[in-house]
């Protein structure tokens, strides 16, 4: 979450996280060299013994990608607490208050984080488990996320309706969540990410019984472009609900389906 964050160092903190939870081998010099930070400054950052100026803030900020009013948010939290200026460090309090009572911000955030993180539709989709409990400790062991992150995305769901209790257990509330189509935004491309990282990890860890990979190259006409993304469409609606009608289920499984330019890839 990056507006309503008390401090820019849970900011990089949670992003770490996030992309630890996609890909395990992911470090954090990796993450140093993703935001342009040396790994000396990175570690000082996280662990709170050295600030961000306000340059290094917007330099962080094109780095993860941050929309504008993201970008003023997190150099509202450097200046409140480092800037010089009395006066500035006072505004810039006000304007972060303001930001953090504000409702409809909350539902944004929380908006945004159910559709950048893989692990919450995936929480939905254990509720669905023979052997699921309503526990953070065992969502998190489950799914190979920290307790930290298991425990937000349950206060997250919730908070969203998307999660609900019944007889004192967890329950999808069968709503639907979605992105508009042909918006690339930030969140979706990120989710993306996440879910491609995960089919690799799986690729080296999974047994072949347990998971298929394959690829199919092909050559055609670029017109039926969207011809073939409505097929691909039909296809997983109806392997959707081909699969998930049965009352037995016993584990969470990811779909995926990709179809670009192999003779086009830099525009």
């Amino acid at each position: 979450m990056i507006i309503g964050a008390k401090c820019y160092s849970d900011i990089l903190k949670d992003e770490f996280e996030d992309r630890v939870s996609a890909n395990t081998s992911y470090s954090m010099r990796a993450f140093a060299r993703d935001v342009s930070f040396s790994p000396s400054t990175m570690s000082a950052v996280l662990n709170k013994k050295q600030g961000l100026s306000v340059p290094a803030a917007k330099k962080l900020a094109e780095s993860l990608q941050f929309s504008d009013e993201e970008t003023k948010y997190i150099i509202d939290l450097v200046l409140s607490k480092h800037s010089k200026c009395k006066t500035k460090r006072s505004l810039a309090k006000i304007r972060l208050n303001q930001y953090q009572s504000s409702e409809r911000v909350q539902l944004q955030n929380d908006a945004l984080q159910a559709t950048t993180h893989w692990y919450f539709f995936a929480i939905l989709e254990l509720t669905y488990l023979d052997g699921f409990k309503s526990s953070v400790p065992w969502i998190a062991k489950s799914l190979g996320i920290t307790k930290k992150q298991a425990s937000n995305a349950i206060d997250v769901l919730f908070r969203l309706g998307l999660l609900t209790k019944h007889d004192g257990h967890w329950v999808d509330a069968n709503l639907y969540l979605a992105t508009s189509d042909g918006s690339p935004s930030k969140a979706l491309k990120t989710l993306n990410a996440q879910t491609l990282n995960l089919a690799l990890a799986a690729l080296e860890s999974q047994d072949i019984e347990d998971r298929h990979i394959s690829s199919l190259m092909l050559s055609f006409d670029t017109s039926r472009t969207s011809e073939a993304f409505e097929d691909i469409k039909k296809f997983k609606n109806k392997f959707n609900k081909k699969y998930t009608e049965g009352e037995r289920k016993n584990s969470v499984y990811c779909l995926g389906v990709q179809l670009f330019q192999l003779d086009r890839r830099v525009k």
